[in-house]
């Protein structure tokens, strides 16, 4: 673009923008309605408030006594994440070990080694329902980041969980039609 020191930052606001536009359309009128003009200092603090705007379930927590912010996320699309891959690796059982795994590398993959300020990262499992929990290092937190990296994470996930639909679901077709062809055959 311009090479102007915010440009990273837009960039970050377009992708939040464009993910919330594909999948959850309300969440980005209402975001797009609220603001007609940005300054830099606007768009750092656009960004920072509408991390929370790409999941059902999204807080923060600062703790005073040693300066740290810890953000416990949750989303539909994680249980959508295991319980497609139960399905298609594992018919008629809920999400195995390894399927959890799959889902924590797949977080760990976006999260991980990222210059947004995670210190510390925790999955937890309350029947079944991953939560991730997010520890930033203390008094650093970069929002641009921290927002393009988990817009990442959710498009990806979304992605693969709209491809295992489309299996499942030719799968489940070509299974109801076989056995109509095995009888025309006979």
């Amino acid at each position: 673009m311009y090479d102007y020191d915010y440009e990273y930052d837009i960039l970050g606001v377009l992708r939040l923008l464009r993910y919330l536009h594909m999948y959850k359309p309300d969440r980005a009128a209402a975001l797009a309605s609220g603001e007609t003009a940005f300054t830099a200092d606007d768009v750092l603090e656009f960004l920072y408030y509408s991390t929370e705007e790409l999941f059902d379930d999204c807080f923060t927590d600062y703790d005073e006594m040693n300066g740290s912010e810890t953000m416990y996320i949750y989303d539909r699309v994680f249980d959508d994440y295991l319980d497609l891959n139960a399905e298609l690796f594992c018919p008629g059982s809920g999400p195995t070990l390894a399927i959890r795994r799959k889902f924590e590398d797949a977080v760990c993959f976006f999260l991980a080694d990222r210059n947004c300020g995670i210190f510390d990262m925790t999955i937890h499992y309350e029947d079944d329902s991953p939560q991730i929990r997010l520890e930033f290092a203390e008094g650093y937190c970069e929002p641009s980041a921290l927002v393009i990296v988990l817009t990442d994470m959710m498009h990806y996930l979304q992605r693969e969980n709209e491809h295992m639909r489309q299996i499942i679901e030719k799968r489940s077709t070509a299974i109801v039609s076989l056995p109509q062809n095995y009888k025309e055959a006979a």
